[in-house]
């Protein structure tokens, strides 16, 4: 298949402009609550740009993910309902130019997949390396030490947590990297990004992030290493890692007050830093408005109601069921099963594409027990997660297309 895609250059930078602007915090640590400066506003001029010139290849791609664009228009109507509809309007306005970007970056390199993986990885790589020097060099900056229970590292970011997404998205590249490319150099440069991005999560004490972290890792070398051996030896893997977390699992349960105090050492209690206090109101606020939600804004409405920050609900799907109600719910629910099931189809074709789509789905996903991620506009795990998204499905379709043509021989 030609691959008749204009400013395929173009489109990857921008691409990496979005993920950039939206790990970058520096400006943010500094000025406060000041305005930034709007390089946001650029990097949209930039995607009409390339989207004017793909018009044809954009339309088709939507078309074969019309539920994203169904779940975005009802984003976009709640606006009616929202306690700040301009908020909402900004929110979608940023979540479609992600989208954009995301399907304009899948279609140029829809037949270069390697060539993508690294200049993300890089960008990814740089940011941590960045983060450390900040972090050690600058720690007035690089630390937060006013605002947790502990000192947490925040290097180029402005928020921990922020920074642990950093490392989860550098870790997923690293580690898939490592295993496709076969340049022994760009190998090392890999496991060395990846030990890089774990001393930058441990430090910025982000659970979340260091636990999805090592999901990437071991589900990935599952899918590179075991997925083809024998039933008896995944057996064996399965059963020692089943055991293990029993083993954990006894530890914790048996051992509430030990558990309680090595949490409280690090700054955090058995409520997850206060995340279920969170999650209750979250679950409050959505019996109150079970089918259509309260409406894609900051829910300032609920922080008013609930005397307590509301806008960082800290779990993705109960953020989305908040602000979306059944509908947003279902429509999510149906695009992730669509997303799966595509992905296991990849696997059945023999497509390359699987791995790395499936690893970065599933660990985005983990990663969303305990923090917001999910169709979060300028947000960059979100940018990712659209793109595995987006991606599956070129991917899907081409190789769909490809199946067909060698039958027909």
């Amino acid at each position: 298949m030609i691959n008749s895609f204009r400013f395929k250059s173009l489109t990857l930078f921008v691409f990496c402009l979005y993920l950039f602007w939206g790990f970058f915090g520096v400006d943010i640590t500094i000025n406060g609550d000041a305005l930034r400066f709007p390089l946001h506003r650029a990097y949209i001029l930039l995607t009409l740009l390339i989207f004017c010139f793909n018009i044809k290849e954009f339309f088709e791609c939507s078309m074969k993910n019309s539920l994203l664009m169904i779940l975005i228009f009802y984003m976009f109507i709640t606006a009616a309902w929202s306690s700040r509809p301009v908020d909402t309007f900004r929110f979608v306005v940023f979540l479609f130019s992600s989208l954009a970007i995301c399907i304009l970056v899948a279609l140029a390199y829809r037949d270069n997949q390697l060539r993508l993986i690294r200049w993300v990885f890089w960008l990814c790589f740089v940011l941590i390396i960045c983060s450390i020097v900040a972090a050690l060099q600058f720690p007035q900056y690089g630390i937060n030490s006013t605002d947790f229970g502990t000192s947490r590292w925040i290097g180029i970011t402005e928020h921990p947590n922020k920074l642990g997404g950093l490392s989860l998205a550098c870790i997923w590249l690293a580690i898939n990297l490592y295993y496709l490319s076969s340049s022994k150099l760009e190998k090392i440069v890999a496991l060395f990004s990846i030990f890089a991005a774990f001393y930058t999560v441990i430090h910025a004490d982000s659970m979340t992030s260091i636990l999805a972290s090592i999901l990437a890792v071991c589900y990935t070398s599952y899918w590179y290493l075991l997925s083809t051996k024998s039933s008896a030896v995944k057996i064996v893997i399965f059963t020692v890692a089943f055991l293990g977390s029993l083993i954990i699992t006894t530890v914790y349960m048996s051992t509430s007050e030990i558990v309680s105090q090595t949490l409280a050492l690090s700054g955090r209690d058995t409520s997850l830093t206060g995340r279920t206090l969170l999650w209750a109101n979250g679950l409050d606020a959505l019996i109150d408005h079970p089918i259509i939600g309260s409406g894609f804004d900051d829910l300032e409405g609920l922080t008013k109601k609930y005397h307590i920050l509301m806008s960082h609900l800290h779990n993705g799907y109960i953020e989305i069921l908040v602000k979306g109600g059944l509908v947003a719910g279902v429509l999510v629910f149906l695009i992730l099963m669509g997303v799966f099931i595509k992905q296991m189809a990849l696997k059945r074709l023999g497509n390359s594409s699987f791995v790395i789509c499936h690893t970065g789905f599933v660990s985005i996903l983990m990663h969303n027990m305990a923090e917001s991620s999910l169709f979060k506009g300028f947000n960059s795990l979100s940018i990712i997660f659209i793109f595995i998204m987006v991606y599956t499905s070129v991917a899907y379709y081409d190789a769909l297309g490809k199946n067909l043509i060698s039958k027909s021989f």
